[in-house]
């Protein structure tokens, strides 16, 4: 039955258990601008892994409602989103569609909104509070529209400390967006990374591998990799594309496995195999 109703809509997007709700998604995709629908964006995002709102304990579903207005909201960018999309990141949980679909929220909202979200953002990435241990560079793509000028000092403070949150995310994103102020600091943590001693520590060489390449691009005066040197959110393409690819992961049949182990808490009624947050970024896996 077609949608003609945001209640409609609501209601789709609320009891979906198989498959996307494509329908719904496109009618409040492309509605004017509503409070209504805004409220419930903000709503389903900043409570996406609450257990009391999402999961349906009898059988054992978490609602997948939270990442389809998380689509919706693309359309639909507005400060109220900010804190929201935040919370996204904080915890222990986390999904790697919602991840995804956060990291294209982040680069939108820097886009449309300018220094106000960046700087919320940063405000974020700058207290290292330790609820973002694991999720911090999916706020890095607000580099991107960052002035070096004034967020590069910032940033070289947190690189005073070689184990900040995300130090190999944010050593690489160096790179990617030239932030040249950055490239002898990044030299003193190459040399300090040398000399740790456990070269066969995974970490450890994954972060030698994102600061020798922040390097190199700086050096150079480009990225290695102009493909994935913009914001995910330039690079992704249209949403009915996108998730038509992703379809076979909300279905019913056994999906594909995931490309790693599942290493998240929350159970979740889809799967999906690694998102790449730019060159070399961390990546995470939903269960």
């Amino acid at each position: 039955m077609p949608i003609t109703s945001k209640q409609a809509a609501f209601t789709q997007i609320e009891n979906t258990r198989e498959g996307i709700p494509f329908e719904a998604i496109e009618y409040l995709y492309h509605h004017g601008k509503d409070e209504e629908i805004e409220a419930k964006i903000a709503f389903s995002l900043a409570n996406a892994y609450s257990e009391a709102i999402y999961n349906d304990e009898e059988s054992d579903y978490f609602s997948n409602a939270p990442l389809w207005y998380g689509v919706v909201a693309e359309n639909h960018i507005g400060a109220y989103l900010i804190e929201p999309v935040i919370n996204l990141y904080k915890g222990d949980s986390d999904w790697d569609f919602l991840n995804e679909q956060g990291l294209y929220l982040v680069g939108r909202l820097c886009e449309e909104l300018g220094e106000e979200a960046v700087e919320q953002f940063m405000q974020v990435i700058e207290s290292q509070d330790p609820l973002f241990d694991t999720t911090i560079q999916f706020l890095y793509d607000c580099f991107h529209f960052a002035d070096e000028a004034v967020i590069g000092p910032r940033i070289l403070k947190l690189l005073e400390n070689p184990h900040c949150q995300g130090i190999d995310s944010l050593a690489g994103s160096m790179g990617i967006v030239q932030f040249t102020s950055t490239l002898d600091r990044l030299k003193d943590l190459w040399v300090y990374y040398e000399t740790l001693g456990d070269q066969e520590d995974f970490q450890i060489k994954h972060t030698l591998i994102e600061i020798k390449e922040a390097i190199k691009d700086l050096e150079a005066g480009s990225p290695s990799y102009p493909e994935t040197a913009a914001p995910y959110f330039k690079t992704r393409g249209d949403w009915k594309k996108h998730y038509k690819g992703m379809a076979h992961y909300f279905n019913s049949s056994p999906p594909p496995p995931p490309l790693s182990a599942p290493k998240v808490k929350q159970k979740r009624s889809a799967v999906m195999p690694h998102v790449r947050v730019g060159r070399g970024r961390n990546t995470r896996s939903a269960a």
